[in-house]
């Protein structure tokens, strides 16, 4: 077992540097050093190219480290964006995540309490402040936390959570309300979310004046230096996989992109999988036939495809998710109409043709 946890931790390593990573962390870190007060980063990518492990190196890297902080401030904070028991984002439960993140005194103890006691858990003081305190009332203390602990940036990572509020537009409410925080407080927040952010993104003028946007990129077939690369990280994991003689990932490198797209995480997935199959087969090394059972079968694969390039075809302009509103739109009805109102309906708009004489 122990064996197998050093290995692990040596293919998180390999897959901490790789240079998508690396280029990417460079360009936000000069967006934000540069970003006028008040902005937002919007960081994009599909699911596993590598936006958490981006999103830990920010934590590190922006402020430098936390011994070096004076007393009492946080230059950064940094929570993830979740969703409420019924699956919807809910924006008081994100300003009290916050509210934990900045470590406001609520969370030891209640309100004029001067610590929390066996009796109080802290969870269900959260609880009661909650149920107690509106929304309004919170997100003021939040903004005053906020400038109390002199905060510069805020790191929110599953942003696409955002979209599951009901409906599209309550979505770009929310993003609206985050551009609101970051005027508000002065601080720059960095949103990191899979593909499935996009709907939101471009969806008005005041906020893209707001918004940088970066994407984390996968590597691509059609680009030789992209292959080079995989190729190089391929290098790298058969120093590190006890792999057998006759296997060489780099000759394999073609089936090995078909499986994982050139998307890291998928690739760390792929031989992670495959160490776990020599395991429970008692085998002392990894062939190629252990590494196809560790592979996504063709239905998983399918839907990664469809996520990750239906993502960079929005990215380029090719798909729109949501409609765009233009047009006539019918509104569904909650009840029956009342008598002599027609259920409600935009209108084309018309420009009347005038004949020549």
């Amino acid at each position: 077992m122990s064996g197998s946890v050093k290995l692990a931790s040596r293919l998180r390593e390999v897959v901490w540097s790789h240079r998508n990573i690396e280029s990417t962390h460079a360009l936000v870190q000069s967006l934000a050093a540069y970003a006028p007060q008040g902005s937002m980063i919007l960081i994009a990518g599909a699911s596993g190219t590598g936006k958490s492990t981006l999103s830990r190196k920010l934590l590190a890297s922006l402020t430098g480290p936390p011994a070096s902080w004076p007393t009492g401030q946080l230059p950064i904070i940094s929570t993830s964006i979740c969703n409420d028991v019924q699956g919807l984002f809910s924006s008081k439960n994100f300003v009290l995540r916050l509210l934990d993140a900045v470590q406001h005194p609520f969370y030891s103890a209640p309100p004029g309490h001067s610590s929390a006691s066996p009796s109080q858990p802290p969870e269900l003081a959260l609880e009661r402040i909650r149920l107690r305190y509106s929304e309004p009332h919170l997100r003021l203390t939040l903004e005053k936390s906020i400038a109390n602990r002199e905060t510069k940036y805020i790191v929110l990572d599953e942003a696409q959570h955002l979209l599951k509020s009901g409906s599209a537009r309550k979505a770009i409410d929310n993003l609206d309300s985050i551009k609101g925080l970051a005027e508000r407080t002065g601080t720059t927040i960095l949103l990191v979310g899979t593909f499935e952010i996009l709907p939101i993104w471009n969806r008005s003028a005041q906020l893209n004046r707001r918004l940088q946007d970066v994407v984390l990129h996968r590597y691509y077939s059609e680009r030789t230096d992209d292959l080079e690369e995989f190729a190089r990280i391929l290098e790298a994991f058969e120093q590190l996989l006890p792999l057998d003689k006759k296997l060489s990932l780099v000759r394999e490198a073609e089936y090995i992109y078909g499986c994982t797209l050139g998307i890291i995480g998928e690739l760390s997935r792929l031989f992670a999988g495959a160490c776990a199959q020599m395991s429970a087969l008692q085998k002392t090394s990894i062939d190629l036939a252990t590494l196809k059972q560790a592979a996504h079968c063709a239905a998983k694969l399918q839907t990664l495809r469809r996520e990750t390039l239906g993502g960079e075809s929005e990215l380029r302009g090719e798909v729109a998710i949501f409609d765009s509103g233009e047009g006539p739109q019918s509104v569904p009805a909650k009840g029956p109409a009342r008598p002599g109102r027609r259920r409600p309906m935009r209108d084309p708009v018309r420009v009347p043709q005038h004949s020549a004489n």
